[in-house]
């Protein structure tokens, strides 16, 4: 693991939505838009929309 690293190799599950994204969920969710819809719209769970609002 550590050589791999070393390579430039990442580990891990790749970010759901672009920051483009997040920065557009985070607006309309602070202008009151439902949640569960907007989590179906970005095509992610709820609790992955409460963890990138928070």
């Amino acid at each position: 693991m550590e050589q791999a690293l070393k390579k430039g190799v990442k580990f891990g599950a790749r970010p759901k939505l672009k920051p483009g994204q997040v920065e557009e969920l985070k607006a309309r969710v602070a202008a009151g838009e439902e949640k569960s819809r907007l989590a179906k719209e970005f095509g992610i769970s709820r609790p992955t929309l409460y963890k990138l609002v928070s």
